[in-house]
């Protein structure tokens, strides 16, 4: 018998199975995969009550993203992966989600087959670096701080001129950063701004467990190892991470510093009818 259900903590030692098969640089600890349990998204597909893949799905105003989709890898090649993405249409659907988007390795043909087959178009290109805790020490000492930058906690207040900076910006995935509905959310998504002269120069949703910023926008290459020098008191790590988009010039800006390419991806879209 094959259902789907919402994934609960007796499942995470199978899951954690899973999580590493699929994810074994990213994979989920114990304390994120308790906060995901939190969300309605957080779905098992079981056969014959074992788990044998998952899906975790974020919805934010019209616009929904498909964070994660695995299968385990005894039971690939048997449909189960087209079974996760109609369930996740579905998901969608019943949320009045108008587009989907999701991250895919540019390398991963057979993932970005199996999204091309559920009507996903490849959209643009995105990068994540990882900048290790000694090139973070190699920026701290080098960078003298500018006297008139301020890192601020932004909100929803700051909404517009946010857009305004960076207008590329996933409007709906914005207002979920900055519209907290709890008080304990904001310890674990941070969105802050890196302001110059009272100007906004950087703005990056800072995870500190993870730890790094999806999205990383900014106005010029030359502003961000301000931004990092200035994330100290919000970090729990002693590295970095940063994911953007489109940006060709922030791509050359890290290699030339030698950060690490940690995922090259493509961001695929989806319509919902």
């Amino acid at each position: 018998m094959l259902e789907f259900r919402n994934i609960l903590e007796r499942d995470w030692k199978a899951y954690h199975e899973m999580d590493i098969e699929s994810f074994s640089e990213d994979k989920i600890e114990k304390k994120d995969f308790l906060r995901w349990l939190e969300s309605d998204g957080f779905i098992g597909f079981f056969a014959w009550k074992n788990l044998v893949g998952y899906l975790m799905l974020r919805t934010m105003g019209d616009y929904g993203h498909l964070a994660r989709i695995a299968i385990k890898k005894s039971e690939r090649g048997k449909g189960y992966g087209l079974r996760l993405m109609e369930h996740a249409d579905s998901f969608f659907k019943e949320r009045n989600v108008r587009k989907i988007g999701l991250y895919v390795e540019t390398k991963n043909d057979v993932a970005i087959s199996l999204y091309k087959k559920n009507g996903y178009n490849l959209a643009f290109e995105s990068w994540h670096y990882l900048i290790d805790e000694n090139l973070v020490k190699k920026i701290e000492k080098e960078i003298i701080p500018t006297e008139s930058a301020e890192m601020k906690i932004l909100s929803i207040e700051d909404y517009d001129i946010i857009i305004l900076t960076f207008p590329s910006i996933n409007k709906e995935e914005l207002k979920n950063h900055l519209d907290f509905k709890t008080p304990g959310e904001r310890k674990n998504s941070i969105p802050l701004g890196l302001f110059i002269d009272n100007d906004l120069k950087v703005y990056g949703r800072f995870s500190p467990y993870f730890s790094g910023c999806r999205p990383f926008l900014c106005t010029d290459v030359k502003y961000v190892k301000e931004f990092l020098i200035n994330l100290h008191p919000y970090r729990k790590k002693e590295y970095y991470r940063i994911t953007f988009d489109r940006d060709k010039n922030l791509t050359e800006f890290c290699e030339n510093n030698k950060y690490k390419l940690w995922h090259h991806l493509w961001v695929m879209e989806k319509t919902i009818q």
